[in-house]
């Protein structure tokens, strides 16, 4: 018995599965010797068997949305090629929530912008407060050992360069996550804005590979 090579594309309506069926086998009981008369010009064969095509091979893809309306689906026994369209959800909703995204990513962007110069500035202020912490308290040791300051000013230099080094590594730490990682609200933007033009893109549904397409009821 030989095998028929036609590639068929089922399309399960609702959940758009899509299987491709690469080879299938004829099945009936039927075995009886074919004859064909052979008459000058093209040569036709007509073949009608009885029986039931079952796939050998296949492949299910699921569509990656569900439940949104669909504007495009492909009419039944079309023979398409790779890459053709198949079905497509309705893209309004997702092209706002694109578009949204975008503008949510161009604020943070500007909010970024002035974030690092705020930074920047910080640590600026920061290392000046800690530079001029050690030059007080530098001036305060000999003045505590001729007697001019008490022991209670030199504590309070002692606490106020303390107070100017955890300022200033703090201010640091705010530059580095500007300067190289941006901050969590960017990142989040940046997400969302990809997630957006990721269904945005699943709503065009493709052929993987070519076939004659069918459809398959849910069950």
């Amino acid at each position: 018995m030989k095998k028929i090579g036609i590639a068929i594309i089922v399309i399960v309506i609702g959940i758009v599965t899509i299987s491709w069926n690469k080879f299938f086998t004829r099945d009936t009981k039927e075995d009886k010797k074919l004859y064909a008369i052979v008459e000058k010009g093209d040569l036709t064969i007509e073949l009608i068997v009885k029986g039931n095509l079952k796939p050998l091979k296949s492949m299910a893809i699921s569509a990656p949305r569900r439940g949104g309306k669909i504007t495009h689906l492909i009419p039944e026994g079309t023979y398409v090629k790779k890459g053709d369209l198949l079905a497509q959800f309705d893209k309004v909703d997702l092209e706002k929530a694109v578009t949204d995204a975008e503008y949510t990513l161009e604020q943070e962007l500007i909010n970024e912008d002035r974030r690092k110069r705020e930074a920047d500035k910080n640590i600026t202020q920061t290392n000046l407060k800690l530079k001029e912490a050690r030059r007080n308290l530098r001036s305060i040791i000999p003045d505590v050992i001729d007697g001019k300051k008490t022991s209670a000013d030199l504590k309070w230099a002692k606490y106020n360069l303390k107070e100017a080094q955890i300022n200033f590594e703090l201010a640091n730490k705010d530059y580095e996550q500007y300067q190289i990682k941006g901050s969590p609200n960017l990142r989040q933007a940046r997400d969302r804005l990809e997630k957006a033009k990721k269904a945005l893109a699943g709503a065009d549904i493709k052929s993987p590979s070519q076939g004659l397409v069918v459809y398959e009821p849910i069950r």
